[in-house]
């Protein structure tokens, strides 16, 4: 019995540390949570985000139309792409705006039936490029270009609350009656709610009243808390 005590205590001496126990991971759906938002989302950001997808998907859709034709992207020249079909057939030249060029091709070729061929394939899908180019450039003025006009009126130095509220409702009331009008009006209604209507001096509904009384859009201006 002591021989077999003196056994089993040396191979337990000589056994290797066991590492200690990692500590367990967190619950799955813990991991799958979203993070925190920071703050109310910025003015114009979702619009941006939309034409900027479509711009993607009618870009996809002339590329498809090339591909049909034979033609893949060969390499990019400033802001055109280059595509090419691996023939004599002419290059076709993509710009980012939405417009194509087709080459001269080789001589000798039937180049100009080419020609029609191509820009008959592509000119539906071309057009809504075009206009999703457009789109695009409408976004950009909304989600950059009008929030940092207004963070430049609201930040400006040298002017009271009240003239920074007024500066800004001129902003929004000046907006013309269209479409974009009201698209740039949302942007300015956003912007009072996220960022003026949350500093140390916001609009008072007694100033709002005053504004809007000499208002020349066809809509009061109505802030949402």
């Amino acid at each position: 019995m002591k021989l077999l005590l003196l056994l089993v205590t040396g191979a337990l001496a000589g056994e290797p540390d066991v590492a200690p126990a990692a500590p367990p991971a967190p619950p799955i759906e813990a991991a799958r949570q979203p993070p925190a938002a920071e703050g109310p989302p910025v003015a114009g950001e979702e619009i941006v985000v939309q034409r900027v997808l479509s711009l993607k998907k009618a870009r996809a859709a002339v590329e498809l139309a090339l591909e049909a034709e034979g033609y893949t992207p060969a390499r990019r020249r400033g802001e055109f792409t280059v595509y090419t079909s691996g023939g004599w057939q002419p290059k076709v030249l993509l710009h980012d705006d939405g417009w194509i060029l087709v080459g001269w091709g080789r001589k000798g070729k039937p180049v100009e039936r080419v020609k029609a061929d191509v820009y008959s394939a592509t000119q539906d899908a071309v057009r809504a490029m075009n206009d999703a180019v457009a789109a695009r450039s409408s976004a950009d003025r909304l989600g950059v270009e009008i929030p940092a006009e207004l963070h430049g009126i609201w930040e400006k130095a040298g002017l009271s609350a009240t003239e920074r509220h007024a500066r800004l409702f001129d902003y929004w009331d000046s907006r013309t009656d269209t479409a974009e009008g009201d698209a740039a009006r949302t942007v300015v209604e956003q912007f009072l709610t996220a960022v003026v209507q949350r500093s140390d001096t916001p609009l008072t509904p007694a100033e709002l009243s005053t504004l809007n009384a000499r208002r020349h859009s066809r809509h009061a201006l109505e802030l949402v808390e």
